[in-house]
């Protein structure tokens, strides 16, 4: 989404409000979070750019509808992330530290020729506010290990105080300070 700014850079006006639709955008290479994970709508933005020709603020809300899978059962989930974004908007040249501004995109928005881009700094802020793992419940307790039916469902009847046996070996281990039959 670009967004023309020069009336607010000349002085014009001094707020420009914002509301519109966008398709998300993360890339060839999502995040890990992001694996599986679709976006079946638009996601909507609104809010504003106001301020005095040379300090600019950008306040930004956005709902962005989400569709993936449970990472402990696989159920489908579906959700929508919310959030508000707040940058400075500054037009590129007027900052004297511009090398270092770029180093600090989450705080600081820059315009070329009066032009806004804001795809950039919406996706990147869609893959921070986004949860570390899709999960259906808080609690989930995931599936069944032995026969993969969702422990959600009730107890499944498997067995489950099954061993490795690579670890028997360090059964049979014995220390000088046990009793007989102690680490069994």
């Amino acid at each position: 989404m670009t967004v023309d700014i020069k009336d607010l850079l000349a002085g014009k006006t001094s707020e420009l409000k914002l509301d519109f639709t966008f398709r998300p955008e993360l890339g060839p290479e999502p995040p890990v979070a992001l694996a599986g994970v679709v976006f079946p709508g638009d996601a909507h933005a609104s809010g504003r750019i106001a301020g005095p020709a040379g300090c600019l603020r950008l306040t930004l809300s956005v709902t962005v509808p989400w569709q993936g899978e449970c990472a402990r059962c696989l159920s489908p989930v579906s959700d929508t992330l919310e959030f508000g974004m707040e940058r400075t908007v500054a037009e590129k040249g007027t900052l004297s530290n511009e090398e270092e501004i770029a180093d600090y995109s989450d705080e600081y928005l820059i315009a070329e020729r009066g032009m806004l881009d804001l795809t950039p700094s919406l996706s990147d802020a869609i893959i921070c506010g986004f949860p570390e793992k899709v999960l259906c419940s808080p609690d989930c307790p995931g599936l069944c290990p032995v026969c993969g039916k969702p422990l959600a469902e009730g107890d499944c009847g498997c067995k489950k105080d099954t061993h490795d046996p690579r670890w028997d070996v360090l059964r049979t281990m014995r220390f000088p300070d046990e009793e007989p039959g102690e680490n069994q």
